[in-house]
């Protein structure tokens, strides 16, 4: 007959088992995709954070031209938005830093949505510059331009355009361009 502390290691035994059968994902390499929405979490809120930072740090800025009269959020303001933007592509130009291949650039990408989008996010400073023609153009787009959230959206797109269309492309697959 069997001793107390046998049963009691029998049953600790056959309650592990039902417990990897049960939980087994966890086993089976599972964690790893919980480790991925980790990663995703805590980006989401690193980007949160260098956003709020900028935020505060053009507040500050047009705070200072105010003040001074020296047009410092004419100059850092897109350089700020354009770096933002290219941190928010920076993860998809990372995963193709992994792939074997030449690098090529999405040229009709970069012309068409790019181009627009840096003239959109220039718009200040081409509007002010002394170059007769461009202050001419921008005039006539005064009336849509002007909004600065619509500028905001410019720099950031010029920044997430120019990083995300550089990508490698393996020498035997067909260019998507």
């Amino acid at each position: 007959m069997p001793d107390n502390e046998d049963i009691i290691e029998y049953h600790l035994l056959i309650r592990y088992d039902a417990f990897k059968k049960r939980y087994k994902y966890i086993f089976k390499g599972e964690l790893h995709i919980m480790k991925k929405y980790l990663r995703a979490i805590i980006l989401s809120i690193f980007l949160f954070i260098v956003f709020c930072v900028i935020g505060f740090f053009v507040n500050f800025l047009h705070l200072l031209s105010n003040a001074t009269g020296h047009a410092y959020s004419l100059i850092l303001y897109p350089v700020l938005l354009f770096s933002f933007g290219m941190l928010l592509g920076f993860q998809k130009f990372r995963t193709n830093m992994k792939y074997d291949g030449s690098w090529k650039i999405d040229w009709t990408r970069l012309i068409s949505i790019g181009l627009p989008s840096l003239l959109v996010g220039l718009f200040l400073f081409l509007y002010y510059s002394n170059i007769p023609i461009l202050a001419d153009i921008t005039y006539i787009f005064q009336p849509f331009l002007s909004n600065s959230f619509i500028q905001m959206l410019g720099q950031i797109s010029f920044g997430y355009v120019l990083i995300t269309s550089v990508y490698k492309n393996a020498d035997n697959e067909i260019s998507n361009v």
